[in-house]
């Protein structure tokens, strides 16, 4: 019995993406968000932290917990007749970079941002060992998946209109490369798989401006990825507030 290919890897970096440039250009500050998730695999909730420099580099750091969905797992390899006898979890830290090559000048109703990001993710299984049926005569195996990491970059693209009052709504899109590697144990040996697909995202964020540029805002961002044998589409709401400084 060959042991089953599944990458239990959820896009944190996906969530990276989704903390868009809300202060103004030349605005320097902090930005906090915590948000949920559901997709097909796993459902979780999210948080993370973010620097932005005069509006033209964002720094983050992304912190999420997931619980899997065992069903759809055992479903994707019960031709297997393989078993979960946990309910699989994940934890991931995310690491993420982007500098904005184009933002409009303060004051435009409407005002187009292009950016270019990078990312890193490191994720944590646990409860993920896989029981695997023998064929006839031979040994029964036991799959477990131990960790896995990622790298990504891409581009990203957004349009900021002001409606109303202080009220700003920005719709965005996000496409990128993903370099994955995911380690695990196969009745005890350790084993490295290395995957590697795309990743796409379409979001909008509502946002409210108060004083000296600081805000909160609202996002809903769907999204996708394709790593070969794991493709994935999720959902995120987003709530976030920006701590800006004065020029």
């Amino acid at each position: 019995m060959k042991k089953i290919p599944l990458l239990l890897l959820v896009m944190g970096l996906a969530i990276i993406s989704q903390a868009q440039t809300m202060f103004d250009k030349g605005v320097s500050g902090f930005s906090i968000n915590a948000g949920i998730q559901e997709s097909y695999w796993e459902d979780g909730f999210y948080a993370g932290l973010q620097y932005t420099y005069k509006g033209a580099l964002d720094l983050s750091f992304e912190y999420g917990n997931f619980t899997y969905d065992r069903d759809k797992l055992e479903g994707h390899v019960n031709k297997y007749g393989a078993t979960f006898p946990k309910v699989p979890k994940e934890s991931v830290l995310a690491f993420g970079a982007e500098y904005w090559v184009l933002r409009t000048d303060p004051g435009s109703d409407r005002g187009v941002n292009v950016g270019i990001w990078a990312g890193y993710e490191m994720e944590n299984y646990t409860d993920s060992k896989l029981l695997i049926p023998g064929d006839p005569g031979t040994e029964d195996m036991v799959e477990e998946w131990i960790s896995g990491s990622a790298f990504a970059f891409g581009i990203d693209f957004s349009i900021d209109f002001a409606v109303k009052d202080g009220w700003r709504l920005q719709p965005y899109t996000w496409l990128g490369r993903v370099f994955a590697t995911e380690k695990d144990k196969v009745n005890g040996a350790d084993e490295t798989d290395n995957f590697q697909g795309t990743g796409a995202g379409l979001g909008v964020i509502l946002q409210k401006m108060l004083n000296n540029g600081s805000s909160v805002w609202l996002g809903t961002e769907w999204d996708m990825d394709n790593l070969e044998n794991a493709n994935d589409t999720s959902f995120e709401v987003t709530l976030g507030f920006n701590l800006g400084f004065a020029k």
